[in-house]
């Protein structure tokens, strides 16, 4: 999965994130303010 994540980085500019459910809820739930921030970096640049 890295070389793939690493290809999408290198030809559109943003992260991959994965988000993870469990028992229908987000179990990494940090990953929303991650996910938030790159979104508004990539609005801005």
């Amino acid at each position: 999965m890295r070389a793939s994540f690493e290809a999408f980085t290198a030809k559109y500019g943003g992260r991959v994130f994965l988000v993870y459910s469990v028992d229908d809820e987000i179990a990494n739930s940090e990953v929303i303010a991650e996910i938030e921030a790159e979104v508004n970096k990539l609005a801005i640049g």
